[in-house]
């Protein structure tokens, strides 16, 4: 109940309680919005009193917006915007002013036809892109354009970019057949296998491997593995592990056979008895890393495509591929240590962290959308949630 006019001669209460009437108590609560202008000093603090009901009862959704010249607030928090578009937000623990956003309405269209350009378009000349040697990765520009503009673009479709369609059963067990120890490799990383060496970088680095370690140099053998297993054949020589962790300054050979050797006695040994890292007889010295390790990563990447080519039945693989994430991916490598610089080789590797960005979104938007076409709201909100870790 709010006041219309300043010519209301009996102000009444602000009832924060018919806030929380509703006749079907399952209803959910529309979000309410309470637009007063030039308050008087009585319904300031009537509507003050109304921000203290709504908070002891736990209400959501609701939002008072009053229009005033300079004074003190309402309530706790206050959004002030100026003349000049200037944006100040005074919130408990939090102080920011900002410029408000502001593109003309006749420029959106012209900047989208050019995104789109862009995104379509292979130039004629130029160099030719290094193609992409990391299978199953999805270009995230594909899930936003479809969002913006579907009947004007007609982008080629692949088994990696369409979205998820339905599939007979068939074609579920086919997919299953495709990747037959993902499911096994799966449960191992969620049962925490003490057997298996495990890596997590889907948020703050974390190494689990069953074998000793004898110094505190774990972060350069954890980089030295995520290097590796990475590459393409998962396999890299002396020369390119020197330039790629040590950038400019040479470790020397016995320095890097040393460090390799701390490794391969941190991940312990294969279930077969064998090595994880094997070296070749090149001269320049080859390591090459045996399939079995678990990356949360990579296990996400195989979810994706299995979930792409099972159809209805891939949303589950979705679910599973987004509960690996854990946080902002690798937010806590370092970047500068005493003797060398760390991961200065990561932005055009597979797990640059803007390439891990785009797929854990465009995961997130999958699920989210099938959610939503299902009416599982909740399924949608913890989808929009994990993304934003």
């Amino acid at each position: 109940s709010a006041r219309t006019s300043r010519g209301h001669s009996s102000p009444r209460p602000w009832p924060a309680a018919a806030l929380h009437r509703r006749s079907d108590p399952t209803e959910a609560t529309p979000p309410l919005v309470l637009a007063v202008a030039s308050p008087t000093a009585q319904d300031r603090a009537e509507l003050a009193a109304l921000h203290r009901e709504l908070i002891a009862a736990g209400q959501r959704g609701v939002a008072v917006i009053v229009a005033t010249s300079d004074s003190p607030p309402v309530a706790a928090a206050r959004l002030t915007v100026t003349e000049d578009a200037a944006v100040t937000v005074d919130i408990p623990g939090l102080r920011l002013t900002t410029g408000a956003a502001s593109v003309p309405v006749d420029m959106l269209e012209p900047m989208a036809q050019v995104f789109r350009a862009a995104h379509l378009t292979t130039p004629a000349t130029g160099p030719a892109a290094e193609p992409d040697t990391v299978p199953g990765l999805v270009d995230p520009a594909v899930g936003v354009l479809t969002l913006f503009d579907p009947a004007a673009m007609t982008p080629e479709v692949t088994a990696d970019t369409a979205p998820p369609v339905a599939a007979s059963p068939s074609a579920a067990v086919t997919a299953v057949e495709a990747d037959p120890t993902l499911d096994e490799d799966l449960a191992a990383w969620q049962a925490g296998d003490p057997t298996r060496p495990r890596l997590a970088i889907l948020g703050p680095i974390r190494a689990h491997f069953p074998g000793q370690i004898s110094d505190s140099k774990h972060r350069l053998y954890t980089e030295m593995l995520l290097y590796l297993i990475t590459r393409p054949g998962r396999s890299s020589d002396r020369a390119q592990i020197e330039n790629a962790l040590w950038y400019g300054h040479p470790a020397g050979e016995g320095t890097i056979r040393a460090a390799m050797a701390r490794l391969r006695r941190w991940l312990g040994t294969r279930p077969d008895g064998g090595e994880w890292i094997s070296e070749g007889n090149l001269p320049e010295g080859t390591f090459t890393v045996a399939d079995g390790i678990l990356m949360d990563w990579q296990l996400m990447l195989r979810l994706r495509e299995r979930g792409d080519r099972r159809g209805e039945a891939g949303i589950g693989d979705y679910r599973a591929a987004l509960q690996l994430v854990h946080g902002a991916p690798m937010q806590d490598r370092p970047d500068q240590g005493r003797y060398r610089r760390h991961y200065t080789w990561i932005d055009g590797s597979e797990i640059s962290p803007i390439r891990m960005l785009g797929v854990v979104t465009d995961v997130a938007h999958r699920l989210a959308s099938h959610s939503l076409s299902v009416g599982d709201p909740g399924t949608v909100r913890w989808s929009v949630g994990q993304a934003w870790l």
